[in-house]
């Protein structure tokens, strides 16, 4: 088959877009930063990609879940603490009950200890984004009176479970179970300083003890609990930067190497323009000849 002049041009001007094509995608990689542009480009990466970008999501599920843990364990926390120290209050006012001599102290006593009371029940209302954090599973539902007794219909016991990781459960909620016994004992401080039965009074020091330990116990879990969200959080983040570095060798682009290949490119189109341009010089003089 016999080459024609314009099938030399025909070729000329195929290669010179193939170029211009190359061209353009290279200076879309330098533009956008990233080496795929549409997933045919390399269907293997783009499909690692999108693994990824699917972990990653999956990680920020799990760090969101553990951030608003970690805002109701403090809670908690901080509101079991605070129990704690209106026990010990409690305490040193029965102390002091079992050991009056003068029976009119004892109503300033009980008036001492009920405001214990009050402040204690104010502690067990305690609420963390607009849920009680003592109410068991009935979060929407304040869990105790105003006399430390529990709400009508709320179950206490109920156990907060969240997942933090595939497979890790942890438990976010303190038992209002454990803090009903205390409010109760409180209460009954109160009505003994009321009658003025010191050998009553007396008894209580040692279930003051008993709840402050209960306290304690409570607030180990909790403390328990803080541990393994802050140990997961942590293992979460190096997780989100190794994937997002995994992500970048992937998907990003290497500039030093896209900007040679730029150059190479813009030069091999000089030089098809370059040779078009004195193909075409050759044909206009043939002609003329």
């Amino acid at each position: 088959m016999r080459v024609t002049e314009r099938m030399i041009q025909d070729s000329a001007l195929r290669h010179l877009q193939t170029q211009m094509e190359g061209l353009t995608h290279v200076n879309e990689q330098i533009a956008s930063g990233k080496r795929l542009g549409r997933p045919a480009e390399d269907p293997v990466a783009a499909g690692e990609v999108l693994e990824l970008h699917s972990d990653l999501e999956g990680l920020d599920a799990y760090e969101r879940t553990i951030e608003f843990s970690q805002g109701w364990v403090a809670v908690s926390d901080g509101k079991l603490h605070a129990l704690a120290d209106l026990v010990v209050k409690a305490r040193t006012v029965a102390l002091r009950g079992s050991s009056s001599t003068n029976e009119s102290v004892l109503p300033e006593l009980a008036d001492e200890a009920e405001e214990v009371l009050k402040e204690a029940v104010s502690v067990a209302n305690a609420r963390h984004g607009g849920d009680y954090v003592f109410a068991g599973f009935m979060t929407g539902t304040k869990p105790f009176n105003s006399d430390g007794t529990p709400a009508a219909g709320v179950d206490l016991s109920g156990a907060i479970m969240r997942e933090i990781e595939p497979g890790h459960q942890v438990q976010v909620n303190a038992s209002g179970d454990a803090i009903q016994p205390v409010l109760s004992e409180l209460a009954d401080l109160v009505d003994s300083l009321r009658t003025g039965d010191v050998t009553t009074v007396a008894g209580h020091i040692d279930l003051l003890d008993d709840e402050l330990d209960r306290v304690t116990a409570e607030t180990a879990n909790i403390g328990l609990a803080a541990r393994q969200l802050d140990a997961v959080q942590e293992r979460m983040g190096s997780a989100h930067l190794d994937i997002k570095k995994r992500l970048s060798d992937v998907e990003d682009t290497d500039m030093a190497e896209a900007i040679v290949e730029l150059k190479s490119r813009e030069q091999g189109y000089q030089a098809t323009l370059a040779t078009i341009a004195r193909q075409n010089r050759q044909s206009l003089i043939d002609y003329l000849r």
